[in-house]
């Protein structure tokens, strides 16, 4: 009976425990960041509506500062997304022509009439037969 109870105090001290710690947890900030800049972008929107321009036409000029800087980001966009598709078209050409490269040395590594399994079996034993030139002159 004494282990059972001091099981159940070790128990209720870890729970009390972990209650804390949910009171005091880094999401609990960031939710109340949330909270407090939805509450400041209601009150600048109310306080904006109520004060009202200061000239006729200011709205207008707004809405067209507006309109620009959507474009200008849209532009911003595109250019980026044309920079990274030039990117990668450039990646892949040069992986194409490494390809290409590396398989142009392995051709020429092979000698006249020697398949791929014979070089390398020819690797693997080190030797270099002598190379005569194909005509001779």
């Amino acid at each position: 009976v004494l282990n059972k109870d001091e099981e159940k105090k070790v128990t209720d001290a870890w729970l009390d425990t972990v209650d804390q710690a949910e009171r005091t947890a880094t999401f609990m900030a960031a939710e109340k960041q949330n909270q407090a800049s939805t509450k400041a972008q209601s009150t600048i929107s109310a306080m904006a509506k109520n004060l009202g321009p200061d000239s006729e036409g200011e709205d207008e000029e707004d809405k067209d500062d507006k309109d620009e800087e959507d474009e200008e980001e849209k532009k911003k966009a595109e250019e980026a997304a044309k920079a990274q598709e030039e990117e990668q078209e450039q990646d892949k050409e040069a992986e194409e022509s490494s390809i290409i490269t590396m398989l142009e040395e392995l051709v020429s590594f092979l000698q006249p009439l020697e398949t791929p399994a014979m070089a390398l079996s020819r690797v693997r034993r080190g030797t270099q037969p002598k190379t005569e030139p194909a005509l001779k002159t």
